[in-house]
């Protein structure tokens, strides 16, 4: 008895099981792939903000280092300077005791050159670096 009792109950559990419409239904499925999209958007979106500010930190560090650089070679240069003398516009020159030659410190301003309309390109270009007189070197 026990065991037809046993046997009954199984079969009714089975029954259940495979007649169960136990699931997702669409709109579930849908709330759920919509969750996903809208986690993967927010996490790609930080990806690039973190890309941006390390690229822009890294490109500021590495200015900063060639702004020391850069420091450190005129300080260099004007402290073994023996003689200055004026070198009317363009600024004035120095006379350098390492390599006996005179030297001017100048900024050069890049300039745009203008092509015709119809070859003419987005892109700005620099016109070639222009040297000073022959009495003296730029640096």
């Amino acid at each position: 008895m026990k065991r037809q009792w046993y046997q009954a109950v199984k079969n009714k559990i089975a029954q259940r099981c495979v007649r169960s419409r136990a699931g997702m239904t669409l709109t579930e499925m849908l709330a759920a792939v919509l969750i996903l999209a809208m986690s993967a958007v927010a996490v790609a979106g930080g990806v690039a903000a973190v890309k941006n500010a390390y690229r822009k930190t890294t490109e500021k560090a590495e200015a900063q280092q060639v702004l020391a650089t850069t420091v450190e070679l005129i300080t260099d240069v004007l402290s073994e300077a023996q003689q200055v003398r004026s070198g009317g516009d363009c600024g004035p020159e120095f006379f350098s005791g390492e390599t006996g030659d005179w030297m001017r410190l100048s900024i050069r301003q890049p300039v745009e050159h203008r092509l015709p309309t119809e070859h003419r390109s987005p892109m700005k270009t620099r016109s070639p670096m222009k040297t000073g007189p022959a009495s003296a070197k730029s640096i």
